[in-house]
């Protein structure tokens, strides 16, 4: 480019002599008409295209309502939330009184949902939103079969294939806001005494046949022997196993002697220097003083009709003679009724009135019971041809345990479906 080439540049500025005033005052309100009508439609235009975020207070509120329902996983070090199920469950609603404040609330998880973690953290969420602070698990069924993984010497072969570790549970169920009550199933045991005969109870004088509770051809089964000492050391070790696990309340079903047929024919050996009913109050003794070491109860369970006036033989006696420290008692409208106690008990129109039927039946076994002795009533939440589960239904029985002054309760059924799970039909 040329150095002597020069370029002439032209500024034209508003200060200029030639800009005359009016052109000012035109400029002046032509800006001003265009701020106004700009000012005028741009919330139109906002809400139009532009989705309204979500204000602090509400995000806040939503944030804290959702957490208080949270499923946390311990093993994992995080929180384990299943959006699609738990989420819409914080939402529902229980229509159930009033819960005791102190005490235990629990339901009854059966080892099925424990093993499904999706059905699990469902189960809990919905729990947790009706107010329950608790659940009733199966450590050993009615079969003999163990529901977790043991390390005690007897119950080698009695292992569920679905076995799981306990610990492991009870600290999930813990961080969750749960305590554990655990259900021993204890002289009513199958496999056990298979195992190791010394601790069964045998067939007359033949050291090699273990007695039968039917004949063999009709399915008869053996039981431990509540008067060898082998069973009831293995008893105090599952019990202790427990305990060592977290569970610091757990529940002796079973805890009795076999029915009528062909007693006649049981051995129980050398041991016998007492009463049938007796050893069974020294037994739950024994089990009660060996879990104090690990601060846990033991808690001796009755069907409520044995409670209540009906068969009491398979316990010899009065099934609270055997309770030491608590005791349990299945309170089910139908066992009342099948068994004609209603009109013993006066309860009148049983079948149409689920709280009279409970709160007669509480009342009378604490009015026997020693006033020591802490009593956890387990209540039917499942439906039959006596009962039927529903909200209202379930309501009337709480409604029984708060007005027996009662600081506990587990409600009980098989399916697990109870009234404030997401797609139940209560």
């Amino acid at each position: 480019m040329s150095k002597n080439l020069r370029i002439k540049r032209y500024y034209k500025s508003v200060y200029s002599k030639k800009f005359k005033p009016l052109k000012i005052a035109v400029f002046v309100m032509i800006v001003a008409l265009v701020f106004f009508l700009g000012w005028s439609i741009y919330p139109a235009i906002r809400n139009t295209f532009v989705k309204p975020s979500e204000t602090p207070e509400s995000s806040s509120s939503e944030q804290q309502s959702s957490s208080e329902n949270e499923i946390s996983d311990p093993s994992s070090g995080s929180e384990h939330t299943d959006s699609s199920e738990i989420s819409e469950n914080s939402q529902q609603e229980s229509s159930v009184p009033e819960n005791v404040t102190d005490g235990i609330r629990a339901i009854y998880v059966s080892s099925k949902i424990i093993n499904d973690r999706s059905a699990l953290d469902n189960m809990l969420s919905s729990a947790k939103s009706a107010g329950f602070n608790a659940v009733y698990i199966t450590l050993k069924d009615g079969e003999g079969y163990l529901n977790y993984k043991s390390s005690v010497n007897l119950a080698r072969k009695s292992m569920s294939d679905t076995a799981y570790d306990l610990a492991e549970k009870v600290e999930y169920f813990k961080a969750n806001g749960f305590d554990v009550i655990g259900d021993i199933c204890s002289f009513h045991d199958h496999i056990a005494p298979k195992t190791d005969r010394s601790a069964a109870i045998h067939y007359l004088d033949y050291a090699n046949y273990l007695w039968l509770d039917e004949a063999s051809n009709k399915g008869g089964r053996p039981w431990l022997n509540p008067y060898a000492d082998k069973a009831a050391q293995y008893l105090i070790d599952l019990s202790a196993e427990a305990a060592q696990a977290g569970i610091k309340t757990i529940i002796f079903s079973g805890f009795s002697f076999p029915t009528k047929i062909g007693i006649e024919y049981a051995n129980y050996g050398e041991n016998v220097s007492d009463t049938e009913h007796n050893t069974l109050i020294k037994r739950m003794k024994e089990v009660s003083s060996a879990l104090e070491q690990y601060d846990a109860k033991a808690v001796f369970f009755s069907e409520g009709y044995s409670v209540l006036g009906g068969n009491q033989f398979i316990y010899r006696g009065d099934p609270l003679d055997i309770a030491v420290n608590a005791f349990s008692a299945s309170i089910f409208q139908s066992d009342i009724i099948s068994n004609k106690l209603a009109k013993k008990l006066g309860i009148s129109d049983s079948d149409l009135d689920p709280y009279e039927c409970a709160y007669v039946s509480m009342s009378t076994i604490l009015s026997s019971l020693d006033p020591s002795v802490e009593f956890i009533p387990i209540l039917q939440a499942f439906s039959d041809s006596y009962f039927t589960s529903s909200t209202e239904s379930v309501s009337e029985l709480i409604r029984a345990v708060n007005d027996c002054s009662l600081n506990s309760y587990i409600l009980y059924d098989t399916d697990c479906s109870y009234y404030f799970l997401k797609g139940s039909s209560k």
